[in-house]
């Protein structure tokens, strides 16, 4: 999440513009006594909790990347160039968020993404670091 208005209006469906610095500990307390949210200690926490699911979709660059570390498929929400260029370098499965609509599902974006050329891409590049090291 970019900030607290983008999680409290997907975790909760409220649209909050004016809240105020004081309620975000609040919001943050509601989340977690809700379970609805982990907040992973570190990064092999956080993969290691990834591997309890089966798909990942969303804009963080991170996210994604942890994912996949996990070996779980995710496809990157692309919303600025700067996703774009690091998506179609190392083929990240990938959609545009130009191309989603109140009508686009998340089987939509799974069955739309394209797994060959990021499998081809991942194994010329492992196998190029290896003979690095």
């Amino acid at each position: 999440m970019q900030d607290i208005v983008d999680l409290r209006l997907i975790l909760f469906g409220e649209d909050l513009k004016d809240i105020g610095r004081e309620h975000v500990r609040d919001y943050y307390m509601k989340i977690l006594n809700k379970n609805k949210a982990i907040f992973p200690i570190n990064s092999r926490s956080w993969i290691n909790e990834l591997k309890n699911y089966e798909y990942a979709v969303g804009t963080r660059l991170h996210g994604t990347i942890a994912a996949l570390n996990a070996r779980i498929p995710a496809t990157l929400i692309i919303h600025d160039s700067r996703t774009q260029e690091i998506a179609d370098y190392h083929k990240i499965p990938s959609i545009s968020i130009n191309h989603i609509n109140n009508k686009t599902s998340v089987e939509n974006i799974v069955e739309n993404s394209n797994w060959n050329e990021f499998n081809q891409t991942s194994k010329t590049n492992y196998n190029k670091l290896i003979k690095f090291f």
